[in-house]
């Protein structure tokens, strides 16, 4: 569970397991406690009670340049340091998290993923646009070549074409890495895209998971129903 410093109840609980590989899309209500789990998930929140194991080893344990490896963390709205998109690319170099010589090792490739144009990689990040700025993180988070990708609706910003461009790329680097994903999105049609599991949150709560395609078309729980058919009607 989560509690606020002012004592509110944020996830309560919360008894999940994700086996290596797969996917899980977190939806529900805003507020209900998503982007908090994505948080613990990575270490940004410690729980108020109870125990977080990633990968079989207690977070606790882990040395936290070593989870911000294997975990990467796309937020909603990116944090792009002031400079150059290189410059923030090398953000993982700077932070000991991997060395110079998996960064360049790595680099080509994953621009190419994520669709970072080289003729942007020394323009400063304020010149970005929305769905740049989203590539640029993407491509941060995937240069680490994290075990498991967790991503706060990281198609919000993006237009359709770009969102699906994005997402399909995650996609592809998950089924060639063997990469557990984890992420959050208000787009119902984007989570009926993947295979894999959807989880409901509603205040602070799972009230209901399941395959993707059962779950998004035969909910069981009425609030989930309530929740579909709200985001149905837009």
């Amino acid at each position: 569970s989560l509690r606020t410093s002012t004592g509110v109840q944020v996830l309560n609980n919360i008894n999940w397991q994700l086996e290596a590989g797969e996917t899980a899309t977190l939806i529900g209500p805003s507020g209900s406690g998503k982007t908090r789990l994505l948080q613990m998930l990575n270490g940004l929140q410690a729980a108020s009670t109870g125990d977080i194991r990633i990968f079989e080893q207690d977070i606790q344990n882990w040395e936290m340049r070593a989870l911000r490896k294997s975990v990467g963390l796309v937020v909603q709205q990116p944090v792009l340091a002031a400079g150059s998109v290189m410059k923030n690319l090398k953000t993982p170099v700077d932070l000991g998290v991997i060395s110079e010589e998996e960064f360049e090792e790595n680099l080509q490739e994953t621009l190419s993923i994520c669709q970072v144009s080289e003729e942007i990689l020394e323009r400063p990040t304020h010149r970005l646009s929305g769905g740049e700025r989203g590539r640029v993180a993407m491509a941060r988070a995937l240069l680490t070549r994290p075990k498991a990708l967790l991503l706060d609706e990281p198609t919000s910003a993006l237009d359709g074409p770009t969102a699906h461009t994005l997402l399909q790329a995650v996609e592809d680097w998950k089924k060639r890495n063997n990469t557990t994903v984890v992420w959050v999105t208000h787009r119902v049609e984007d989570a009926k895209k993947f295979q894999g599991r959807v989880v409901v949150l509603m205040k602070g709560e799972i009230i209901e998971e399941g395959p993707a395609n059962t779950l998004l078309e035969r909910p069981q729980h009425p609030e989930t129903q309530k929740f579909l058919e709200s985001t149905a009607r837009g």
